[in-house]
């Protein structure tokens, strides 16, 4: 790591630089990577993952280092999945260094499919999928079903006080356009266990438009 000034492209020489994670990649593959830090600013974490082919098991990998860029924990992760079964679409870190993986579970391949009623297109559906590997190395795995429902926009944090992960999202109908509801998941840090799931449906359209939720 390098202190740069990027107006002009030059790196300060009197900074070590230091190698933080190594990986090898398969020959010929792409590879992305991407780095996000906790809530509080006190964990870093880096994830990777390698292109795949559709029958191969979704593989990741991540390392999580803290503010004096010290090893907290790290892991390569092969997933029961297939890379066509499973969407990666969050990371998140916590201030203890435990890492929650936010993804899309696709139902049999993404086979199980409706279509919409305004332009007939098929759409998957899937559930949600809540992965959460602590630094004392346990390992849980939340779903959340979604039936017929497709995500809209989605918010992912942790409680400053308790470093619990909470999970704000709202939903549409598979088969239309327009929010009609949303959903809250709250999974306590200690235990990994789910101690608040709520969803909720409405009679008529949401206008979600002033949320500041990612959206899908």
């Amino acid at each position: 790591i390098k202190e740069c000034d990027w107006s002009s492209d030059v790196c300060s020489s009197d900074l070590k630089s230091q190698t933080l994670w190594k990986l090898s990649a398969p020959p010929k593959k792409d590879f992305y990577w991407d780095a996000s830090i906790s809530d509080d600013t006190t964990r870093i974490l880096l994830t990777a993952s390698f292109e795949q082919k559709k029958d191969e098991k979704e593989r990741f990998a991540y390392k999580v280092v803290d503010k004096n860029l010290k090893s907290v924990q790290e892991k390569v992760v092969e997933l029961n999945y297939e890379n066509q079964d499973f969407s990666i679409l969050n990371y998140k870190v916590s201030k203890t260094g435990d890492v929650y993986v936010f993804a899309k579970g696709y139902k049999d391949g993404a086979k199980h499919q409706v279509e919409r009623n305004e332009d007939k297109k098929k759409v998957a559906t899937y559930d949600v999928v809540i992965l959460k590997y602590g630094v004392d190395g346990s390992e849980k795995e939340y779903r959340i079903p979604m039936g017929e429902k497709v995500m809209d926009t989605f918010a992912m944090g942790t409680d400053p006080a308790t470093d619990d992960l909470f999970i704000l999202g709202t939903f549409q109908a598979a088969t239309e356009d327009g929010v009609i509801g949303y959903f809250f998941n709250r999974i306590n840090s200690k235990t990994g266990e789910v101690t608040v799931s709520k969803i909720r449906s409405e009679e008529h359209t949401l206008n979600s438009s002033h949320i500041p939720l990612s959206r899908m």
